[in-house]
């Protein structure tokens, strides 16, 4: 079977030498993408600024480089409407001439401009239809549920083609996973990422929470837990040397990175290491720096990543929300302990003790670190994380589950 998969942001995971910032639904691709090349022909779609537009990965995977429009900011300027006060009585400080003359003209084109911002994105969309009849697939997959995302769906229902969606957050599904943020998934603001559930063959959801809610809307679905690789070599206690975080950043985002850098203020007895992905603010670097037990660390290849949770006594889950962290799979693949702060996927955490769940208390963890209460349970929740894994994220019996359900999609 031929499979077209949209990632747009997987491109890192193929080359290591690019330092490109990729998070949980790309490295859920990439283990999927691993699964299925064994058996299939595997097309991906990239976004990425690189001098290719077609590159043979292997014998089975071929990457095809396809820029997607991509949204500016809006400008403090952004419709007519809206600055047509603050444009003449509040211009910027010390703007020149040429500066009034350019805001000026930019205002003029916006308001005179027939498109509308949905008719903007719909243009280089239709030329990706292009790129998707030389694929010619049989089985179209997408991570999330955007705007890209939601045309890649629907070309693949015109030509007859089965469109599978991956559920990679609660927030795309829930509405009490975080109500007063504005984000694109949140409550569904936008239309066309709602019609991305619609528009798939197929909805795959990452725990039981969303296979709950597709099934109460009636949208054909599947629970598919996420891939991992191997399991690694088990260190005791004594031989771990930190406490890990790893993750995008996102300062005051959904990850709250700041609280882990609290933690490694109030417990100066332990190391710390945090990995990010991505662009970080100076002001938290420079905090960090302040820090002497925190080591920051950029950027860490994906083949190399599960060294440091070997090395790590706990993994630090500090988000607000999440769908399935693959960092817990990482974590538990090296038998390390999670102890989060909000996120209990499945309540797998506190039922099966592979860690623990600190429902938004910060000074609790404190207090469990300063007093090692922990240690005694260490090895117990160590074990118990390792089998977990082996019992329900095994890649091949997954990866055949998938397939199953695709032999019985009807068009």
């Amino acid at each position: 079977m031929h499979i077209c998969i949209q990632c747009h942001d997987i491109y890192p995971l193929f080359d290591e030498s690019y330092k490109g910032a990729f998070g949980g639904a790309e490295f859920s691709c990439f283990q999927l993408i691993k699964e299925l090349e064994k058996d299939h022909q595997i097309s991906v779609i990239i976004d990425a600024p690189v001098p290719f537009k077609e590159k043979q990965i292997s014998s089975c995977v071929k990457l095809y480089n396809h820029p997607v429009l991509k949204y500016k900011k809006p400008s403090r300027y952004h419709g007519f409407k809206n600055s047509f006060p603050f444009y003449y009585f509040n211009p910027p400080h010390n703007e020149t001439f040429f500066g009034a003359f350019k805001r000026s003209y930019s205002l003029l084109r916006k308001f005179r401009s027939k498109k509308t911002a949905k008719e903007k994105l719909r243009v280089p969309l239709k030329v990706r239809a292009r790129l998707l009849d030389k694929i010619n697939a049989d089985l179209y997959i997408t991570f999330m549920a955007t705007d890209h995302n939601l045309s890649f769906l629907e070309y693949s229902k015109m030509r007859g083609g089965k469109g599978i969606l991956f559920v990679t957050s609660d927030s795309e599904l829930c509405l009490e996973s975080e109500p007063n943020e504005k984000h694109i998934l949140y409550n569904h603001p936008n239309e066309a990422s709602q019609k991305c559930f619609t528009a798939a063959n197929l909805v795959i959801a990452q725990n039981y929470k969303q296979e709950c809610y597709l099934k109460k809307y009636d949208i054909p679905h599947a629970l598919i837990k996420n891939i991992i690789p191997s399991f690694q070599d088990q260190l005791p206690y004594n031989d771990r040397d930190y406490i890990l975080w790893v993750g995008r950043f996102s300062s005051g985002g959904v990850k709250q990175p700041e609280l882990f850098l609290k933690l490694a203020q109030q417990c100066p007895q332990e190391n710390f290491v945090m990995i990010y992905n991505g662009p970080v603010q100076g002001k938290f670097e420079q905090s960090c720096k302040k820090v002497p037990n925190i080591n920051i660390i950029h950027s860490v290849a994906s083949s190399k990543i599960l060294d440091y949770f070997q090395k790590a006594k706990y993994f630090v889950s500090t988000s607000k929300f999440e769908g399935f962290p693959n960092t817990f799979l990482q974590a538990f693949s090296c038998g390390t302990p999670v102890l989060s702060l909000n996120v209990d996927p499945d309540l797998v955490l506190s039922q099966q003790k592979l860690g623990k769940v600190y429902r938004g208390d910060l000074d609790e963890i404190i207090k469990d670190l300063e007093e090692d209460f922990l240690v005694d349970d260490w090895q117990e929740m160590s074990e118990n994380a390792t089998n977990y894994l082996k019992n329900n994220h095994d890649p091949s019996l997954l990866t055949a589950k998938l397939m199953n359900k695709v032999q019985k999609l009807k068009l």
